[in-house]
């Protein structure tokens, strides 16, 4: 880090965190495994707490292979779900989807959609076919890129909402933040993961409310309520402008 290197690309031999994951399946499947454990520290509490009835469709953008829109839909009723990432990713996903029982009933409600998040082109819009509201979704996504990726990341999802839907669309941001407040006693755990975000990506970081406000307002959104978990996450919304 001192001579201005990223560790993890020096564990790697000079490849990137995601390139390193795409290039090697067992290093994909130790990841998968990693993102489960931390949607059992984290992402069920999210599932359990917040109001996702109030949505018709649930966009989980860069999700994965669907672990917390699964537990969005074991808990919720109402909504049907998309689970966007890479191809890579969405293969994984097609058979834990079609065959793992914990999946697999809930399949018919979940769309599997292929894409790069920074390609807006890719990314799937609110329904046409209907006027419900729309829960656009980026748990853990944000803290792993600088600022300048996020901005294309936000502004990509931006694009895809319409005027005419604009008021029915809502932007979830669920990470564990470098807020002090609120739930004070998992701070030492937002540090540790603001440690983690460097050695694995450089210039990324976990982010304060300053942060996240000039980020949304630079792209469109505007930050209008914060709501802590029963987990590691907090939950940022925030709505088109």
């Amino acid at each position: 880090m001192r001579d201005g290197k990223i560790p993890f690309e020096v564990f790697s031999g000079g490849k990137l965190f995601w390139q390193h994951i795409a290039e090697n399946p067992s290093a994909a499947k130790t990841f998968d495994l990693a993102m489960a454990q931390i949607n059992n520290l984290g992402g069920k509490a999210v599932a359990a707490k917040y109001p996702f009835n109030k949505f018709e469709t649930v966009i989980d953008v860069a999700g994965g292979v669907g672990g917390f829109l699964r537990e969005i839909m074991i808990r919720h009723k109402k909504p049907c779900g998309v689970l966007f990432d890479q191809q890579g990713q969405i293969e994984r996903a097609e058979k834990l989807w079609a065959h793992d029982t914990i999946y697999q009933p809930h399949a018919h409600r979940v769309q599997l959609v292929a894409g790069d998040v920074f390609d807006v082109s890719t990314i799937p819009p609110p329904p046409s076919s209907s006027s419900g509201k729309v829960a656009y979704i980026l748990r853990n996504i944000l803290h792993d890129w600088p600022d300048a990726d996020c901005l294309s990341i936000l502004q990509s999802i931006r694009q895809c909402v319409t005027a005419t839907d604009a008021s029915r669309v809502k932007l979830l941001v669920i990470e564990p933040t470098s807020m002090e407040t609120p739930c004070k006693n998992i701070y030492p755990h937002r540090l540790m993961s603001d440690l983690l975000m460097l050695a694995a990506f450089g210039d990324a970081k976990e982010r304060n409310k300053q942060q996240f406000e000039a980020l949304f307002g630079a792209t469109g959104w505007k930050l209008t309520k914060i709501t802590p978990s029963n987990g590691i996450f907090l939950i940022l919304e925030a709505v088109p402008v």
